[in-house]
This record gives C-alpha cells, sequence and structure tokens, in this order.
C-alpha cells in the first residue's frame, strides 16, 4: 500500500505539477480544442479518498484483486500487439459508449495501455456516485502507483465481482465477447461489511455453522446423559 503522502508527490511528478507545502497542485489549463486538460489537484484528492475508503478492506484481499485486474489487463495488452489500436478503440469504444477516436484521445492523454483502460472503465462505470472517478483519471491514479485493487476497494466496490467484471470487459477487449454497451456490474460494500472485507453470504455461513454447532453439540449431551441413564436402570 501506499501512503498519502506518497501518492500525492507521485501524481505531482506524473502531472508536472510543482508540489509545495500547504498549496495544491496547479490548475488544468485547456487543451487545443477547448476542452480541460488533466487537473492534478482533482486525481490527488481522488487519489485520498481511495486509499481513505480502502484502508477498511483487508491488504490481502486488495493484493488478490490487483493480481487479477493485473492479469486481465495483460490480457488485453497482449491482444492489441497483434490487433493493432484502430480495433482495440473501436472495441472499446463500443462497450464503453464512446467513438474509436475518443478512446484513442482518451489512451494518449493518459498514457495507459489498452488493459488499464478496460480496467479503468470498468470500475469508473460501477462508481457513477463519484463524479471525479472517471475512467481517466482512474488511470492515471493507477499510473501514479496505486493498484487496480486499492482503487477498487477504495471505490468501494466489491472485489471478488471487480475481479470478475474485468475478467467479461477483457473478453470483449480481446474479441471473444461481443461489445453491447452494458459494463458488467459490481455491487458496492455494505458498511457494516468494508472493515474486513467478509461478505454477507459469509458472515450468515459462519453464523448458521455455529448456530449448528451449538445444536449438534446440545442434542449429543442429551443423548450421553438418556444414555446413562438406562445403565443405571439396568
Amino acid at each position: 500500500m501506499i501512503r498519502s503522502t506518497k501518492l500525492q508527490i507521485a501524481l505531482a511528478l506524473f502531472l508536472g505539477a510543482t508540489l509545495t507545502s500547504g498549496s495544491s497542485f496547479a490548475d488544468g489549463s485547456a487543451n487545443a480544442d477547448g476542452s480541460a486538460s488533466v487537473n492534478g489537484s482533482v486525481q490527488t484528492e481522488l487519489a485520498k479518498r481511495l486509499e481513505a475508503r480502502a484502508a477498511k478492506t483487508l491488504d490481502k484481499a486488495q493484493d488478490a484483486a490487483t493480481t487479477a485486474l493485473d492479469k486481465a489487463a495483460r490480457k488485453a495488452d497482449q491482444e492489441a500487439t497483434s490487433a493493432g489500436d484502430a480495433v482495440m478503440s473501436t472495441r472499446l469504444g463500443a462497450e464503453f459508449g464512446m467513438s474509436a477516436q475518443a478512446v484513442l484521445d482518451e489512451q494518449a492523454a493518459t498514457d495507459a495501455s489498452w488493459g488499464e483502460l478496460v480496467i479503468a472503465h470498468t470500475l469508473s462505470a460501477n462508481a457513477k456516485a463519484d463524479a471525479q472517478a472517471t475512467a481517466a483519471n482512474l488511470a492515471l491514479v493507477h499510473d501514479a502507483g496505486m493498484g487496480w485493487g486499492q482503487i477498487a476497494a477504495g471505490l468501494g466496490l466489491k472485489l471478488g465481482q471487480a475481479m470478475s467484471a474485468a475478467q467479461a470487459e477483457t473478453q470483449v477487449a480481446t474479441g471473444l465477447a461481443q461489445a453491447d454497451g452494458k459494463v458488467a456490474a459490481i455491487s458496492s460494500v455494505s458498511a457494516g461489511h468494508a472493515a474486513t472485507g467478509v461478505s454477507a453470504s459469509a458472515t450468515n455461513g459462519a453464523a448458521s455453522a455455529s448456530t449448528n454447532a451449538a445444536a449438534s453439540a446440545a442434542a449429543a449431551s442429551v443423548n450421553a446423559t438418556a444414555g446413562l441413564g438406562l445403565k443405571v436402570g439396568h
């Protein structure tokens, strides 16, 4: 896990901004087409929120998710080597509701690989409550050093579903599945289970097992007592 200060500095260096004590990153300027360029302060604020929320989830769970998401990204990158940028941008555009050119522009602006864009869009599409969690911003935060598992946990997403969703979207990126414009869904983690990363089903299962064990122990005790009574009677 990376600490806020380290991530902030990494973002500053990556975005070419100068970080001074008590100040924020320089505001983004306008691009030639009039759109706003990447704003370093936005990524910094986003990264801080992600890191704070991810702290409630076990590091081990985040690391496992990062490994799985990185593996999915590598598959898409391998496909891009043979398929080419035009094919990849068309596939991703159709799936994520963008034009092929917009996808190419986004890749150029973030310097993300095709696989990283797949993961960033998959997570972003399931984090609509956070307006700053755009695919581009998530890609930049990841490039600055935050793992995908930590980002997913920071967005409050269930890590198991995040891994499954990434695999599903990678199928589209690699041409093994048809783009349908419907990004694989990832549920949010409930506040009650965010601290440990344990799902409600696992918690209920443990409680049920405990109850069954107690019932079995009580039954065994009753049978043992009954058995002793018969022996004394004879």
